[in-house]
């Protein structure tokens, strides 16, 4: 799971008072949090958030408690608020570690319109799903809707085209199908694990110039 591989890296950078953001809306969000606090062996504080009504009296708590970097395991929408209030507060990348999961590449719009140039976020670590540019989809999806997708889009779209293009009337075929399934999509090969969990390469990158590149 590409969580358990981002818990182990940032643990190696041997910071000393990490805060893990938080929350329990979506259960995918809690599972994210549960496999990065199981690997995570270092010291750090937990901050749940659950509004972005919150985002600006987190950012105070997390500014009083002299983090030496912060992990967000969150939704893009909570996120990019949280991340404009502790900018608000002189909180930054340049000054502290930043790591971001793969919100920050899936949903960036929310990042752009909330944070601004992204050039702001320069030094932040991001879990990056290597894939194809994710830019098709959206231009595509831009000029059927005449709005940009929201954040995860293209992933709810591949999954459901590979439910699609693998359904049966048998369910046993279909669930045979779907495990030996190996198609492109735009968000790259789809494929699974013996246990259902897609298989999907990722890497920790940096903001350089306000996109992400390869270290």
């Amino acid at each position: 799971m590409q969580t358990v591989k981002f818990a182990k890296r940032i643990e190696e950078k041997g910071h000393t008072n990490l805060a893990i953001i938080h929350e329990n809306a979506l259960p995918a969000s809690i599972s994210f949090y549960e496999a990065f606090q199981e690997n995570y062996k270092g010291a750090h504080q937990d901050f749940l958030i659950t509004d972005v009504s919150e985002a600006r009296a987190l950012a105070l708590k997390i500014k009083a408690a002299n983090v030496d970097a912060v992990v967000f395991l969150n939704t893009p929408t909570l996120g990019a608020s949280l991340t404009k209030e502790l900018l608000a507060q002189g909180i930054n990348p340049k000054d502290i570690a930043f790591y971001y999961d793969a919100q920050l590449q899936t949903g960036q719009s929310e990042y752009q319109k909330l944070v601004g140039g992204m050039e702001k976020l320069d030094g932040a670590f991001v879990l990056q799903y290597l894939t194809p540019d994710l830019r098709a989809f959206a231009e595509k999806y831009e000029a059927r809707f005449g709005a940009l997708p929201s954040p995860f889009a293209e992933y709810g779209y591949d999954g459901m085209m590979t439910l699609l293009n693998t359904r049966t009337d048998d369910s046993a075929t279909w669930v045979k199908k779907l495990k030996d399934v190996a198609m492109e999509t735009y968000t790259g090969p789809m494929k699974f694990d013996a246990v259902g969990i897609r298989i999907q390469e990722t890497d920790i990158w940096v903001l350089s110039g306000g996109v992400p590149v390869a270290i």
